[in-house]
């Protein structure tokens, strides 16, 4: 694909696979783009490296044996199951406090910068691009905008920060609520995504922290 890329990617750049992917029909469609959210150190072994950081369904494109699949009727496209063996099947299968009302703000590549509240409820539900696998579902905290939109799709994997610049949650996406003029976004607590990272790297990765 010949496009116009940075060299440098910082918070809230629009970022996505680099490639077409196949639908059940034949037919290769462009996957959905995100936002990064910021850049981590990992301590591995006693050595720093650095990594970024973003929504899982940002970068599942980039992954062997992504798959869309054709909506039947309208004609558009919806996320299939990952082919048999490929890298993309192989890891499905293996696959900071927050408080309650606090001001709490993000930078997205589709809506730019926001603010909202934190509420303490939260939002026990499945996603989309998980569907194919068993017992899915997550709880994610909850934010409500503050007269706009928190989040829109193409902002996930934005960060959430405090007003003094603390990091806190990732930015996982949102969901309609009936008779509400506005959806409610949906972010998962960053140290629930070190916490994840840890345990997923079986003992590999000794510390985190948000990169300088």
């Amino acid at each position: 694909m010949e496009f116009p890329y940075d060299d440098k990617l910082n918070m809230g750049a629009c970022i996505g696979a680099r490639r077409y992917v196949p639908r059940n029909d034949g037919v290769w469609r462009s996957p959905v783009s995100g936002t990064l959210a910021c850049y981590v150190d990992l301590l591995r072994r006693g050595k720093w490296e650095k990594y970024a950081i973003t929504n899982h369904h940002v970068v599942r494109p980039a992954l062997d044996g992504f798959m869309l699949d054709r909506v039947e009727g309208d004609g558009t496209s919806t996320y299939g199951e990952p082919r048999l063996g490929s890298d993309l099947g192989i890891a499905d299968e293996k696959g900071s406090m927050i408080v309650d009302k606090e001001p709490l703000y993000k930078v997205g590549t589709v809506t730019g910068a926001t603010e909202g509240a934190f509420s303490k409820f939260k939002t026990s539900l499945g996603s989309d691009f998980c569907a194919h696998l068993p017992d899915r579902r997550s709880e994610e905290c909850t934010m409500i905008g503050n007269n706009q939109d928190f989040g829109k799709p193409g902002d996930s994997g934005s960060i959430v920060f405090t007003g003094s610049g603390e990091a806190v949650g990732l930015l996982w996406g949102g969901k309609a609520v009936n008779q509400s003029t506005q959806p409610f976004t949906l972010v998962t607590p960053l140290d629930d995504v070190f916490q994840h990272i840890k345990e997923y790297s079986g003992g590999a990765v000794e510390d985190i922290r948000i990169s300088q």
